[in-house]
């Protein structure tokens, strides 16, 4: 099989790269495309990377598609000529674009994010079945506020041959665009085990120096300013502790650290690389997910397969993999005073207590969130697609 991976860009989240080399390495065909951001080496014959960018780069690309399918695929060109009339966009543009997709000819288009459906769906007139990835804020946020995007769903999720969805509660959300239940398969993120260290069981016995960390882009729906406001209760307790932000900072919410005089028990410290987002795991006490909008965030999978406890906000599909007081600690949404609770009875647990949370969640993470058992599931779906 060959598969295409529409990225929208290059290297993309981890859950794509993670994709990308699981299927590499079953001995698919894998071809990459998006726009090159960054150089990676993927050292994997199998894939091949046609990432876009840069003007020199799409004229090349444009020079080369259009003469390999002028002579070998003169019929592709003709028709990639009349839908890029019927779009309205310019011949070199469509050209440079799609060429590499018609004169590759993948078996299946893989679109990763869902705002770009109506960009591919069209190729399925070449031959080749469309799967949609579901996940987070495309499909649950962004078609409330653009309705325009909203039609766009309507128009073309009943052309596309399969859904991946990553929860359950993503899969109830996509039925009011496509209400076709068979079309859509949930597969769950999955971790990759082999680069998971499970970190030393650590105790609470200075209840009075508490590591916090969060992990996740500088957006609205990560719900930062109600964390923020669970550590000012904190501070208020009399409870030291520092909190770590791996995220962008923000006007916003560095002006509410200011109001509440926390500058020095909360730190937004920017992107890390994700070995690095590793060890800030494994020398943590406690994974905050404030979130007021979530697919499954991947942060927290990674955490509960490190060992790192979490307390998570009941969004999206959390639930599903997270139950409370079993294997991590839930709490509304938008409520401060809740995380500051969970907090405190997270800390008043004994250590007996704590331990097993902590290997439930390890449990969890095996048994459900496996990325050899995802990969394969990505694998049985593209052969029942071309069966």
């Amino acid at each position: 099989m060959k598969i295409a991976i529409i990225c929208g860009r290059i290297p993309s989240t981890t859950f794509i790269e993670n994709l990308i080399r699981g299927l590499a390495n079953k001995d698919l065909k894998v071809l990459l495309i998006g726009k090159q951001k960054e150089k990676v080496s993927y050292k994997n014959k199998n894939i091949k990377n046609l990432g876009s960018g840069g003007r020199i780069k799409t004229f090349f690309f444009f020079q080369k598609y259009l003469i390999l399918l002028t002579l070998f695929k003169i019929s592709h060109l003709f028709n990639l000529y009349l839908f890029s009339k019927k779009r309205n966009k310019s011949f070199y543009y469509f050209v440079s674009k799609y060429g590499p997709l018609l004169w590759n000819a993948p078996d299946i288009i893989h679109v990763q994010w869902a705002k770009q459906i109506e960009d591919w769906i069209w190729l399925e007139n070449f031959g080749m079945r469309v799967v949609l990835s579901l996940r987070g804020t495309h499909i649950n946020t962004s078609p409330l506020s653009d309705h325009r995007l909203a039609k766009t769903y309507e128009t073309y999720f009943p052309n596309v041959a399969k859904f991946h969805c990553v929860s359950n509660a993503i899969k109830q959300v996509a039925l009011q665009y496509h209400n076709d239940s068979d079309s859509y398969i949930k597969i769950y993120s999955g971790v990759d085990l082999n680069r998971i260290k499970k970190n030393k069981i650590k105790s609470f016995s200075d209840k009075n120096n508490i590591s916090i960390l969060s992990v996740g882009r500088d957006h609205w729906k990560k719900g930062y300013n109600y964390s923020i406001l669970a550590a000012s209760l904190l501070k208020k307790e009399g409870v030291e502790f520092h909190y770590e932000i791996i995220s962008e900072e923000s006007e916003e919410n560095n002006y509410l650290i200011d109001y509440l005089e926390m500058k020095d028990e909360v730190k937004f410290i920017g992107k890390l690389d994700y070995d690095d987002v590793l060890r800030k795991m494994e020398s943590s006490d406690l994974l905050i997910l404030p979130s007021v909008e979530e697919g499954i965030a991947n942060v927290v999978l990674e955490a509960m397969a490190i060992g790192l406890p979490v307390i998570s906000t009941n969004c999206g599909g959390m639930s599903e993999v997270l139950e409370d007081g079993h294997n991590g600690i839930l709490v509304n949404p938008r409520g401060p005073e809740e995380i500051f609770n969970a907090i405190k009875k997270y800390i008043d647990l004994s250590e007996p207590e704590k331990l097993k949370i902590r290997l439930q969640a390890q449990k969890t993470i095996q048994s459900q969130h496996n990325l050899v058992d995802s990969i394969n599931q990505f694998y049985e779906l593209y052969k029942e697609l071309l069966s």
